[in-house]
């Protein structure tokens, strides 16, 4: 049995061989690592070694790393990304709903479920926009033309901040308007009073904002298709969780 002196021993050789391994491994090895402080590097090695030990497909602790790779994203980012799709769909379909029904009751308890549910959705967007930051967004599997990848970069960004000025306009709508927002019974927003002009700033956003959105996702779900049916480069594999083989090098 290990005993505790020899224990640090042995983990203190390890992470220096870590550190020696990485320093020498090539740069797509490295990209997987370059934000892991030595610690966090320790962990992911114990967990799936594959990117310092050349493992195969054999290696019964490969998929258990946390962070973005080329060729697997982390459960976060999967979860994320279709949390806040399907959220923000829903939230779409919800508002087109509302815009037209007439007022009265059924209306209000509608809305009540929107701006709470709004913000549940703008508090995941929020992790999610904080788990991009330090991740990126994901690496391209295959070639495309340079116009392709600008579109692409664009619709990525416009759809992450989609997520944040949709609920944020919306409840600026109600706060400017001197209505406090109650989120699902949990806690209430106090309103701020009546400022006309953040209103029509707020309505504006929320109504062409949506539109936009909307014209987003479906170039959004284009691109997909045009990666699963044309390309055939894994990236709809990727985003429901599964280890696929990268045509270009990172």
């Amino acid at each position: 049995m290990i005993q505790g002196d020899n224990w640090a021993e042995a983990r203190a050789l390890l992470g220096k061989w870590l550190l020696s391994a990485e320093a020498q491994a090539p740069r797509s090895v490295q990209f997987s690592h370059a934000r892991r402080k030595p610690r966090d590097l320790l962990v992911s090695v114990i967990e799936c070694n594959e990117d310092l030990c050349g493992c195969s497909d054999g290696c019964r602790l490969r998929g258990k790393t946390k962070m973005d790779q080329r060729d697997k994203l982390s459960g976060m980012t999967v979860g994320l990304h279709w949390l806040l799709a399907f959220g923000m769909i829903g939230m779409l379909v919800f508002g087109l709903v509302l815009e037209d029904m007439p007022k009265g009751d059924s209306k209000a308890a509608l809305m009540w479920w929107h701006k709470g549910l709004g913000v549940a959705v703008l508090a995941f967007a929020l992790w999610r926009l904080g788990w991009r930051m330090t991740q990126g967004f994901p690496a391209a599997l295959s070639h495309a033309p340079a116009w392709q990848e600008k579109i692409a970069g664009l619709t990525h960004w416009f759809l992450l901040l989609g997520t944040l000025f949709m609920p944020i306009s919306g409840l600026l709508m109600s706060l400017s308007r001197n209505r406090a927002v109650d989120v699902l019974g949990l806690f209430t927003i106090p309103p701020f009073g009546e400022i006309e002009v953040l209103h029509e700033v707020a309505e504006a956003v929320h109504g062409l904002g949506g539109k936009l959105l909307i014209a987003a996702i479906i170039l959004h779900v284009v691109g997909a298709v045009k990666h699963e049916a044309v390309d055939k480069d894994g990236t709809m594999a990727r985003m429901a969780g599964r280890r696929v083989e990268p045509r270009i090098e990172a």
